[in-house]
């Protein structure tokens, strides 16, 4: 009699992208007694690896000389530099052309002392952790994970979808935010859209914030249902006014919408950011391609 593979049993065997597609066809049913404990090892194993790969490019991208940053540093340092290229300006000027003060930042000259600052900033917060060893970079999940996955899900009146449970329970808050200058040095890469998922404790914060106005002003709140904001878009992280990256939950199903303007889903978002070494901004970048190959060799499939 020839018995029937389990999700699980089929994903291992190399079957990543059948079985998700199925497990998301199911909807909610995918919590019935006879799928949910086999979605929900699948949606374990699929993030035990996404945490192999994600520690894999740390490592890979420090021992390149990648310089990490974080949101907090990259505004701080770009209010510094604007207040020292504004002073050296002002000098010139004087000197030159008394009541010519205009702040070009865009220029190369401005944008190299916000990345200067930011890196020197960045070292310092750091205080000389390797980046695995670093929250900023990488906050894995902790004693009080399970209890804050159970407060997120009470405050959406239902369950987060299971890869993205499984994300929280594997991984935590990843941040490969940073400048690319330190691995192609005088090559105008872009940021690239880095792997950025918040931690579960500072999206808590966040909405914690807005909790009593959820009902009128809040943006998280809608029709009765929380737009999760988790991650800054690709403008946001480039240092421009952006969005977010969010989910609608409360969600029953194997797997959500990762809203960052494909519209594909969580485990088809980390996907695609695996495919490009974490940065899938760099998609159609010629001067990473080389970078992107090492920073891939060996991840394994989602």
């Amino acid at each position: 009699m020839l018995l029937m593979r389990s999700f699980l049993q089929r994903y291992q065997a190399g079957e990543c992208i059948a079985v998700w597609d199925e497990l998301v066809a199911l909807q909610d049913t995918v919590r019935d007694k006879r799928y949910r404990a086999d979605a929900t090892a699948v949606a374990t194993e699929t993030m035990r690896r996404a945490r192999h790969n994600v520690e894999l490019l740390i490592q890979r991208l420090d021992e390149m000389g990648y310089r990490f940053v974080t949101m907090g540093v990259r505004y701080d340092c770009g209010r510094l530099a604007e207040k020292r290229f504004l002073r050296t300006q002002q000098r010139l000027a004087l000197k030159r052309h008394p009541g010519d003060m205009t702040l070009d930042f865009n220029s190369a000259e401005f944008c190299s002392g916000v990345e200067a600052t930011a890196i020197k900033l960045a070292a310092k917060a750091s205080s000389g952790k390797p980046p695995l060893m670093d929250r900023e970079v990488l906050d894995r999940p902790i004693a009080k994970t399970t209890q804050q996955l159970e407060m997120l899900e009470k405050m959406a009146g239902g369950p987060l979808p299971l890869s993205l449970r499984a994300w929280y329970e594997q991984v935590g808050g990843v941040s490969l935010l940073g400048y690319p200058s330190t691995l192609v040095p005088n090559a105008s890469l872009p940021v690239g859209d880095p792997l950025m998922i918040d931690s579960l404790g500072s999206m808590l914060r966040m909405l914690n914030q807005e909790w009593d106005e959820r009902e009128d002003s809040s943006s998280w709140w809608r029709d009765g249902r929380i737009r999760l904001p988790l991650a800054p878009d690709d403008h946001a992280k480039e240092g421009d006014c952006g969005e977010r990256y969010e989910m609608v939950i409360p969600n029953l199903c194997a797997d959500g919408i990762f809203e960052d303007g494909n519209k594909r889903t969580f485990v088809n978002y980390l996907r695609n950011a695996f495919a490009f070494g974490g940065f899938p901004g760099w998609r159609r970048k010629k001067q990473a391609r080389e970078i992107v190959a090492r920073l891939t060799e060996g991840l394994l499939p989602l």
